[in-house]
């Protein structure tokens, strides 16, 4: 079940182009993942590592969808926490990240109007 990789896997190139699109966010490869520090408070959602869903991603892991994991300047995890269990499970030593720069996400008053999209539309697309 468990194949070891080397010690790095890197993230395809389509999802740092998609977060290096926006200001507040840079991407970074091969950060030791020993780098990595944890405050679940700074998390983007509170929810405890469900052992479950990471014995589910290593046995459907593919290199094409390993998406990098979130972390704020300091290296605080903010996003990833399952992602970085199966690194981790896997034997890597790096990890491919995504460092948010949280003084540079601005804020707006303006509503946003978003339209309702039906289950039908989505599968269609």
């Amino acid at each position: 079940m468990k194949e070891k990789y080397r010690n790095y896997i890197k993230s395809p190139q389509h999802w740092k182009d998609m977060f290096n699109k926006f200001y507040c966010w840079q991407s970074k490869d091969k950060v030791p993942i020993k780098k990595i520090k944890i405050d679940r408070k700074l998390f983007s959602f509170d929810n405890l590592v469900d052992k479950k869903e990471v014995f589910y991603m290593m046995a459907n892991f593919s290199k094409d969808i390993w998406m990098p994991i979130t972390v704020n300047e300091d290296y605080y995890l903010l996003d990833g926490q399952h992602r970085l269990e199966v690194a981790k499970a896997l034997g890597l030593n790096y990890i491919d990240v995504i460092i948010e720069d949280r003084s540079k996400i601005t804020f707006s008053n303006k509503s946003i109007k978003f339209k309702e999209t039906s289950m039908e539309d989505l599968i269609n697309l």
